[in-house]
C-alpha cells in the first residue's frame, strides 16, 4: 500500500484521537466539527482503545477485555473519503 495514503489515514485518525482524548469534545461534537458521520469517529476511538469515554489500559481492564497492541492504518480505508 502506498506510504502517502497510510500517512494520510494516520494523520486523520490521530487528529480525531487527539480531539477526543482532550476531553473537550464528545464523539458527536467531533463528527459535527469535521462534518463526518459519528460512526467514523466511533470506529477511530475504538481503534485507539476507548470504550464508554475511557481509554482502556492494563490497569483498568474489565474481565474479558483486551487491549489493541497495534493500530492498523491499512484497514482504516473509511477515512479516505473525508477531507479534514
Amino acid at each position: 500500500m502506498e506510504k502517502r495514503l497510510i500517512d494520510e489515514r494516520k494523520r486523520k485518525a490521530e487528529y480525531i484521537y487527539n480531539l477526543y482524548e482532550s476531553r473537550k469534545y464528545r464523539q458527536e461534537d467531533i463528527a459535527a466539527l469535521l462534518n463526518i458521520p459519528i460512526t467514523v469517529v466511533r470506529m477511530v476511538t475504538q481503534e485507539y482503545d476507548f470504550e464508554h469515554t475511557k481509554r482502556k489500559t492494563p490497569d483498568n481492564l474489565n474481565e474479558g477485555q483486551l487491549l489493541k497492541m497495534v493500530i492498523c492504518y491499512e484497514q482504516m480505508d473509511y477515512l479516505d473519503e473525508y477531507d479534514f
